[in-house]
């Protein structure tokens, strides 16, 4: 598998045709990149909210890892999109049960805005804040998807625009 290379977008403001696009699902690692190959290689998936963010990550299955899309919405909520094969084709698919793999994400009282993920072995640390200005930490265990540690702010004065998640040490 090469690259994939995911895309929203509002293509007529007047009428709000949204969609993810995602490239590069058919695309075989082996070789060089060819970008024109991978851009003709695409799976449209109509939207019937206004996406905010796209970022990808990883879920634990078992005893193996899957990456995953996540896309925030003015909806009020975060839509998890995976790899199925479908007729034989490997496509990508929303899932309607976000909560059950995202326990963090419950319970939003506004449009998350800006989100960010750290996977390290089998915990995953999720940052994100949302248009009201509410901004929400969780420490999660992928084994069983529960919740280890919860810290949230109060609302701030204004939309959070960037959450950021970092390790402080050196790494060589």
């Amino acid at each position: 598998q090469g690259p994939v290379v995911g895309v929203t977008l509002i293509k007529n403001s007047e009428s709000k045709e949204m969609y993810f696009n995602i490239y590069g699902l058919h695309i075989d690692s082996n070789g060089p990149l060819k970008w024109d190959k991978i851009a003709e290689d695409r799976q449209a998936l109509d939207l019937k909210f206004t996406p905010f963010q796209l970022t990808h990550t990883q879920i634990m299955i078992g005893d193996d890892y899957e990456t995953v899309f996540l896309l925030s919405g003015d909806d009020l909520k975060v839509h998890l999109y995976r790899k199925v094969l479908r007729n034989d084709e490997v496509c990508f698919q929303e899932e309607h049960s976000v909560t059950t793999l995202f326990p963090e994400f419950q319970d939003i009282s506004s449009s998350v805005t800006y989100m960010d993920i750290l996977v390290s072995g089998t915990q995953r640390i999720t940052a994100f804040g949302c248009q009201n200005g509410y901004i929400r930490c969780v420490q999660t265990d992928l084994t069983n998807n529960t919740v280890i540690q919860f810290f949230h702010t109060s609302s701030l004065d204004g939309p959070i625009t960037s959450v950021k998640l970092f390790n402080i040490s050196t790494q060589k």
